[in-house]
């Protein structure tokens, strides 16, 4: 069992300077149902004329000066202009496959640019550890005894700390590392996890680039839920993998989708929308 996951962040609706709410996340997914996975994304690929390797993620834009430096600018202008048919195309293409989706977000207590600033890794450390308790405790369920790993692509600001000082933590302790967390799951140790996180690059991993895919619909997912949106193409997309969120179709929050914040009305509103969604699946 592997918990390949990547991050996000948005702005709540504080009027932040910065962006104040922090996503986490990926799934969850078996040797057997990653193989599977892998040769959908690559059918993907080829059917709509590319190489089965060549990199996607949410947001598409951000690959332009890959693309570019690669000399392969009119094959980027090809994939973003088909960004919605490609992105829809995997999404129904993985509603068969077994894997389970977990996202955590973390709201910030203030909305001061520098505030933000200094607090960013102690947030991203927060909500490494809402997501790894949850995947913890996924692998207890479903597969211990089996070795385990945490799969990420390469840090943001090559600053890998914030992951492997939470995950040593739970790794030896069970705890979080500022220990005001203890992991329901025991410590990573006993489940048979690998010692380290495993980090690997986004532009060369289909589990990785997948993974992006569903934490990039799921800040669309948090926009709409905080009004920010009054539709979401990223919503849409999640409705065909929904039942894939741990807790499905009723303990969701908490399970599949973790909340940290002292903001009642984002928890209610992630709630309504979580409803709404169930409500609307046949």
């Amino acid at each position: 069992m592997r918990w390949f996951a990547d991050n996000s962040e948005l702005r709540g609706i504080r009027e932040a300077d910065i962006p104040d709410i922090l996503i986490f996340g990926g799934i969850a997914i078996s040797d057997e149902s990653e193989k599977s996975l892998k040769e959908k994304m690559e059918e993907v690929k080829i059917s709509i004329g590319f190489d089965p390797r060549i990199p996607l993620k949410w947001n598409f834009k951000s690959l332009k000066k890959l693309y570019i430096d690669w000399g392969k600018e009119d094959m980027y202008n090809r994939l973003l202009s088909a960004s919605k048919t490609w992105r829809e195309l995997i999404f129904t293409n993985m509603k068969d496959i077994d894997y389970t989706i977990i996202i955590a977000a973390i709201e910030s207590y203030s909305k001061q640019k520098e505030i933000l600033k200094k607090m960013k890794m102690d947030l991203t450390q927060y909500v490494f550890c809402d997501g790894l308790t949850r995947f913890a405790l996924h692998v207890k369920e479903q597969e211990e005894g089996k070795k385990s790993d945490v799969v990420l692509d390469w840090p943001d600001r090559n600053c890998p700390d914030p992951f492997n000082i939470e995950y040593t933590s739970a790794y030896w302790n069970g705890m979080s590392s500022n220990k005001c967390v203890e992991y329901y799951s025991g410590s990573l140790r006993k489940l048979q996890f690998s010692d380290s996180i495993l980090y690997s690059s986004m532009i060369h991993s289909t589990l990785l680039q997948y993974a992006d895919l569903i934490v990039g619909a799921s800040k669309e997912f948090f926009e709409m839920a905080l009004g920010k949106r009054k539709d979401s193409f990223g919503v849409d997309m999640l409705k065909y993998v929904f039942n894939r969120f741990r807790g499905w179709p009723d303990k969701i929050l908490g399970r599949g989708i973790s909340i940290s914040t002292n903001n009642v009305s984002f928890r209610k509103k992630v709630e309504e929308l979580i409803s709404e969604i169930i409500d609307e699946r046949p």
